[in-house]
């Protein structure tokens, strides 16, 4: 890590967080917890794979039985590669920042949330763009592969796998300009669809920093709705890993 972003929590290796996910109030659609079905997530599940399955079981529908206002997820962060990222995001866990965080945004490509001032949390510490290229040793930082016309080499975190976590950052006003560097607390969860996605380059990748994946029942997150909720995230494993910085 560059030692001017010394003061910043930093994750040196990997850690685990279990996220419990609960449906709001007034949303109509529940998680499908259908062992036997195509709704049990496992990792690097595409959107594209799901709509293969879902096509193979036509007019499958998930049992009322087997559905739940409640689910429980797992992410794998990933400090190898966006070891400031992932640091800050553990910090903030650790922290309890992302307990009672309602679902902010939906998308066809993303389900976002964390936006400190949406959710009437205090404002949290801006950290930099981190990219990390997949033939480098260290990642470079507050550049996107535009910036540094290596918009054609690969990422060593792509965003290619269904619930792929990314870091937001501030969109540019009006004749603005974005700044790379205004990550804060929000993050997303990519819906991964090659349709939307094309494998090796796209959209994502060398443009946001990319963390870590949701590593268990990363299927549960085409069930989120905007006003649903992180009841709580917490470190599970590898909370020695993370290095806090004294003030």
């Amino acid at each position: 890590v560059a030692e001017e972003y010394g003061n910043l929590p930093v994750l040196k290796g990997q850690a685990q967080v279990e996220m419990k996910l609960a449906k709001g109030k007034g949303n109509r659609q529940r998680f499908c917890a259908d062992t036997g079905s195509m709704y049990t997530g496992r990792f690097g599940l595409s959107y594209s794979e799901m709509k293969e399955e879902d096509a193979d079981k036509k007019g499958f529908e998930c049992a009322p039985a087997n559905t739940a206002d409640t689910a429980t997820i797992v992410l794998t962060l990933d400090g190898y590669h966006a070891p400031v990222t992932a640091g800050n995001f553990a910090k903030l866990v650790k922290d309890g920042f992302y307990d009672n965080m309602p679902i902010q945004q939906i998308t066809d490509l993303t389900v976002q949330t964390g936006n400190a001032a949406k959710a009437g949390k205090p404002k949290t510490s801006k950290i930099p763009l981190e990219i990390f290229y997949k033939r480098d040793r260290q990642p470079t930082y507050s550049f996107t592969s535009d910036d540094d016309k290596r918009g054609s080499e690969t990422m060593a975190l792509p965003f290619q796998s269904y619930g792929a976590l990314g870091m937001a950052r501030d969109s540019a006003d009006l004749g603005g300009e974005i700044d790379n560097d205004s990550a804060t607390s929000e993050f997303f969860f990519v819906k991964y669809d090659q349709a939307l996605i094309p494998p090796g380059r796209n959209t994502l990748d060398g443009s946001y920093s990319c963390f870590g994946y949701t590593a268990e029942n990363p299927v549960f997150i085409k069930n989120l709705e905007q006003g649903d909720m992180i009841v709580s995230a917490r470190l599970i494993n590898g909370e020695g890993n993370l290095i806090i910085p004294r003030k």
